[in-house]
C-alpha cells in the first residue's frame, strides 16, 4: 500500500514538474504559423539545436520563469524549430522550406538580412498584421527576455492602432 501511495505521489510530482500544465504552450510549426494568423497573436519562433548548451540554459532558466510563461501563453503563439534536423519541412503560405531555407526566409526581411548566419538559440518574433520580423540572437536572461516580450506586445499594439486609424 505504501509503495502504491509513493508511486502515485511520484507520478503526480513528475506531472507537476514536467507536464504541460503551468508551462509554455509550445505548438508545432505548421499549426503555430496558422494559429498566430487566426488569433492575431505574435508568433515566437525559438530556433534551437539539441547540442547547444545555451539552448538548454535558456530552456531551464528563461522559459521556466513564471512571468515569461504567463506573457507567452497570453500574447504569443510559441513554436520551436531545429533547423539542423534533416528531412523536416516547414510550410509558410504556399512555400515549403527546409530548416536552412526557413532561416534565410525569416532573416531576409529583418535587420540581419545581409548576414543570415544565425547562432543558437535565436528567438524570432513575427507580428501578425504586417509580418514584421524581429530577431534576437543568443541566450536571454529572464529579466531581459520579459522586457523584449513587453516591447513586442507594444509594437503589435502600435501597428494595430495605426491600421485602425488608417481604416477610419
Amino acid at each position: 500500500m505504501k509503495r502504491l501511495a509513493l508511486l502515485i505521489y511520484l507520478i503526480f510530482l513528475s506531472a507537476c514538474l514536467f507536464g504541460q500544465s503551468g508551462g509554455i504552450s509550445w505548438v508545432d510549426w505548421d499549426e503555430a504559423y496558422i494559429k498566430a494568423e487566426e488569433e492575431q497573436k505574435i508568433l515566437l519562433v525559438d530556433l534551437i539545436t539539441f547540442k547547444c548548451p545555451y539552448c538548454v540554459k535558456m530552456d531551464k532558466e528563461t522559459y521556466t520563469d513564471p512571468m515569461v510563461i504567463k506573457i507567452l501563453n497570453k500574447d504569443f503563439i510559441c513554436t520551436r524549430v531545429n533547423p539542423k534536423r534533416e528531412g523536416v519541412n516547414y510550410t509558410i503560405g504556399e512555400k515549403v522550406l527546409n530548416g536552412q531555407e526557413l532561416i534565410r526566409y525569416l532573416t531576409s526581411s529583418s535587420m540581419y538580412s545581409e548576414n543570415p548566419k544565425v547562432k543558437f538559440p535565436t528567438t524570432v518574433f513575427i507580428l501578425p498584421i504586417n509580418k514584421q520580423i524581429f530577431i534576437e540572437p543568443g541566450f536571454q536572461q529572464p529579466q531581459v527576455f520579459k522586457y523584449m516580450l513587453f516591447n513586442c506586445v507594444k509594437a503589435k499594439e502600435r501597428v494595430e492602432k495605426r491600421l485602425n486609424k488608417a481604416r477610419k
